[in-house]
């Protein structure tokens, strides 16, 4: 019985040690594959055409979250050490750093072509919680952003999410609907600084930012979305600062027991 237990332990304790080299060299094993794809990146554009380069991926040490450790923490320092074009990885996500003025206006001049969905996705899920049920919806969307669905789409018309969104933000947020809806926040913006009785003595405030910040978007968020939200929720507005706030650390993914109070804000808000 004895000898029995003591093989089972020396078991256990073979695999406990297989298991501990392995977790040891992943880290190394990761980054020295991610530096030999960089480097392979590299030498391979060099014998390329402008149109056909690899974007080189900064060798990592992490698998699966790549460098989501660093750009958790100080993202501007991180990036600050970087010479682009380049791209890093963040989980799922693959970012591309471009400071050369002909690349970006390059992409600008072809931004019907170019998809925010990743981003956007990832903003939808982390950020605003949305279901699986939504997230498929975006995620199935591979029409593009221009009038005329990408060659290939399998989306129906009515599907087309992300154009829509962008056909309705330049419709109604620019010309003749944008001004219509300034006169109307003038408007609502001066009735609110009447309703607070400020005479012409002068009035103190701890935060004179903090003032402007909460009645300027009292007046904005009814301006577009109606009386109602404010309404159901009378501290919406103080949530929503908070919850921009919190706004980087939800989008970083971090799990809900590190940061718990961001998570406060966003409940408050569907709520």
């Amino acid at each position: 019985m004895m000898s029995a237990l003591q093989s089972a332990w020396n078991g256990q304790q073979q695999y406990l040690y297989l298991l501990l080299t392995v977790l040891a060299l992943l880290p190394l094993a990761t980054y020295a594959i991610t530096t030999l794809q960089f480097q392979y990146a590299l030498r391979a554009n060099k014998n390329r055409k402008s149109t056909g380069l690899i974007t080189p991926i900064v060798p990592y040490w992490i698998p699966f979250l790549g460098h989501a450790i660093p750009m958790a923490t100080d993202s501007g320092a991180f990036v600050a050490k970087l010479i682009p074009p380049i791209a890093i990885r963040v989980g799922k996500l693959k970012f591309t750093l471009v400071t050369n003025p002909e690349h970006i206006q390059s992409m600008f001049k072809n931004s019907r072509l170019l998809s925010n969905k990743p981003v956007t996705i990832h903003v939808l899920d982390h950020l605003l919680g949305a279901s699986k049920k939504i997230l498929s919806f975006y995620d199935a969307d591979d029409s593009g952003l221009a009038a005329k669905a990408r060659a290939g789409s399998k989306v129906k018309p009515e599907d087309r999410v992300y154009y829509f969104q962008i056909r309705t933000a330049h419709k109604y947020l620019s010309g003749q609907h944008l001004q219509a809806l300034n006169e109307r926040f003038m408007a609502t913006l001066d009735r609110d600084f009447e309703g607070m009785s400020i005479g012409q003595d002068w009035v103190e405030y701890p935060d004179l930012y903090r003032f402007l910040q909460l009645t300027v978007t009292h007046s904005s968020i009814e301006t577009v979305f109606g009386t109602k939200l404010l309404e159901i929720n009378s501290t919406f507005v103080e949530d929503f600062w908070e919850f921009e706030t919190n706004a980087p650390k939800l989008l970083h993914a971090m799990p809900r027991f590190l940061i718990p109070s961001a998570f406060r804000p966003l409940r408050l808000l569907r709520d």
